[in-house]
Order: C-alpha cells, then sequence, then structure tokens
C-alpha cells in the first residue's frame, strides 16, 4: 500500500529540464535560502535564490506541487511504519535504513516547497509584520526539517551521492543551513521587524 501511496505522489512530479540540471532540488533542505537577493547566476545543480528553473510552471504553482507531493508522501510513511514491526529481525536493520530514505524524499519535498514560496515571497514579506512573522515560520521550519534530515543523512551515507558528480550535499552542509537559519531566525528578521516598528 505504501508503495502505491509513494507513487500517486511521485506522479505529480513538475519535471523540467531545467528542474533536473539548475535548481535547488538536486541538494533539498541541504540548499541555503537567502535574506536578501544574492544576485548570483544559476548554475549547472544550484540555482542559489534564482527561480527561473520553475518554469514553465512558475514559482506560484511549483510550491503547491511540492507540497501536495510531502502531503502524499506523508501519507505513505505513515502506512510503512506501521508494517515495520511486520519485518523480520534479519532485515530490520536494512529496513529501518530504506525507512529513512522515505522520510528524506518527505522532508526534501516539504523543504523545495518552502525554499520556492520563501524566494519568492521575501521582498514582501519584509514590507509588514505578519509578512515576517511567516517568514520566520517558514525559516523555521526549514531549520527543523534540516535537523531532521542531517541526522538521516548521518546514517545512511547513500543520502545526498550522485554517481557521476560524487556528493551533492555533505553533513557539513546541512549544518550551514540550520546555522543560517538560525542567524535569521535570531538577528535577521528581528531587525528587520523593529525598522517596521520604528
Amino acid at each position: 500500500m505504501a508503495r502505491k501511496i509513494f507513487s500517486a505522489a511521485s506522479e505529480q512530479y513538475p519535471f523540467s529540464d531545467s528542474l533536473v540540471y539548475s535548481s535547488v532540488v538536486q541538494c533539498g533542505p541541504a540548499a541555503l535560502i537567502y535574506f536578501e537577493p544574492t544576485g548570483l547566476t544559476p548554475r549547472i545543480m544550484n540555482s542559489y535564490d534564482n527561480l527561473d528553473w520553475t518554469q514553465p510552471f512558475g514559482p506560484q504553482i511549483v510550491p503547491d506541487v511540492f507540497e501536495k507531493m510531502a502531503s502524499g508522501w506523508s501519507e505513505g510513511l505513515k502506512e510503512l511504519e506501521g508494517v515495520m514491526k511486520d519485518v523480520p529481525a534479519a532485515h530490520r536493520r536494512q529496513a529501518a535504513k530504506d525507512l529513512g530514505v522515505c522520510r528524506a524524499i518527505g522532508l526534501y519535498f516539504r523543504s523545495i516547497a518552502n525554499q520556492v514560496r520563501f524566494h519568492a515571497s521575501r521582498q514582501r514579506w519584509k514590507m509588514s509584520a505578519d509578512g515576517m512573522e511567516t517568514m520566520n515560520s517558514v525559516v523555521k521550519d526549514e531549520m527543523s526539517i534540516a535537523r531532521q534530515f542531517l541526522e538521516i543523512c548521518s546514517q545512511d551515507s547513500r543520502l545526498g551521492f550522485e554517481a557521476s558528480l560524487g556528493y551533492l550535499y555533505l553533513p557539513l552542509d546541512i549544518r550551514e543551513k540550520v546555522v543560517a537559519c538560525e542567524y535569521m531566525v535570531e538577528k535577521q528578521i528581528p531587525e528587520t521587524k523593529a525598522r517596521l516598528k520604528a
């Protein structure tokens, strides 16, 4: 049953060449989010905060699609977690690692939705107290996702590995994401809120 739910969620994947070759999707929860526009030119495997890779769907549709995929994936995870007790003892270790991979995929989908929403809306969010609260909430969710993702990646060296390029991200990259999010929550967002009140 979990396999069918995962398959149904995956069918919604917004495939495009730019998504595959020059987007943050390659690094998922390890990809940084930027409080200010970077102006960096997208390159293979990293679009930074540029959202051109979301075409032909666009930055309004792509986060909704990834959020729906994350929601469907979550249902599949519940099914999979429910049958873990039935796995024979000799296979439990491998089954637990495979469950970790499935959890990582769900975190991936949720993180991409957050990242696109954040970069598409950050300038507008900075103009109001409500917008800053929304930004704060998204950044905190990204921090939580990155911490969960780090735990899974630290237990399974398969995660992040791509055969032709080697590792797309390492645990240190995920730790950098956590630190960057902490800096935003503790310094950049409060300072912007204070300016709005002044």
